[in-house]
């Protein structure tokens, strides 16, 4: 649909006027990055996506022309946010993603490293990880030294046991990266031109014999298994010994109704500090 519209402008003789409908607001993204991306436009053409979902019309030569020019390069590697071959952040939409990126002082900096790896990169280096990382962690709106602990104290204050709505790990969020560079920076790098495409296991797909190209998730296991925490007792003894948390050597997490070994604990931890006083 895109290069049909870049077909267009290239063509305004014929075409003054186009209108896309489409339900998807992939499309709309697209549309903004790669007509945001023309050097010569007549100032006339008129281009609109009318979006079914949310039945509205928008304007997509205003909005183009209102963000910077290096945004509409990095706008292709919003599908980290989730596309039809990336999966979504539960919770975490395109809205909260935009306000995430543009409210941020490193604004800047991710707008590059979008940039960069929505353009046929070669390989993620780390500094590139680093951002995409960064770029999370502000999204779930976590201030731990690591996506690790992050990830652990946000499982820890959890109310309930969808872990869903967790950050992803540091290892499964690197095989999304690579997904998500893939869509942008070859796939829907094919509206300006047709390319050669690098095979798809090397970024984050496994290919199955019966499925086909299936997600690669973790190519490492986790150094914390959170799963296994998830499962708690209702004890109301300060003896329990059959809680996960307690055999995990771990505080209990909100989920557990057995809480009063830990507070066993940290009763046996006050007395042992007034015996060095």
């Amino acid at each position: 649909m895109v290069r049909h519209v870049l077909h267009c402008i290239d063509n305004y003789a014929q075409f003054k006027r186009i209108i896309v409908n489409t339900i998807d607001t992939d499309v709309l993204v697209l549309l903004i990055s790669y007509v945001g991306r023309v050097e010569e436009m007549d100032p006339d053409m008129e281009i609109y996506a009318y979006l079914t979902s949310g039945k509205k019309y928008y304007n997509i030569v205003e909005i183009s022309k209102s963000l910077e020019k290096e945004v509409c390069l990095a706008l292709p590697f919003f599908c980290l946010t989730g596309c039809d071959t990336v999966s979504s952040l539960t919770g975490k939409g395109k809205c909260k993603g935009w306000d995430t990126w543009f409210n941020s002082k490193n604004k800047d900096e991710f707008t590059n490293v979008f940039k960069e790896l929505g353009n046929q990169p070669k390989e993620i280096t780390s500094y590139q990880m680093d951002k995409v990382e960064e770029f999370i962690r502000l999204l779930y709106a976590v201030s731990e030294t690591s996506l690790a602990a992050d990830r652990l104290k946000k499982f820890q204050k959890s109310t309930d046991d969808d872990l869903r709505k967790l950050p992803p790990s540091k290892e499964a969020l690197l095989q999304h990266t690579k997904r998500s560079c893939y869509q942008a920076g070859y796939i829907w790098q094919e509206c300006l031109a047709d390319l050669q495409l690098p095979d798809p296991k090397s970024w984050g797909w496994l290919f199955d014999e019966i499925q086909g190209l299936i997600p690669c998730w973790l190519s490492a296991l986790s150094s914390i298994d959170i799963e296994k925490f998830v499962t708690t007792c209702s004890c109301k003894t300060a003896k329990c010994e059959s809680c996960k948390c307690a055999t995990a050597d771990m505080p209990c997490i909100r989920m557990c109704g057995c809480n009063r070994v830990c507070e066993q604990r940290k009763k046996e931890k006050r007395k042992k500090m007034n015996m060095y006083k």
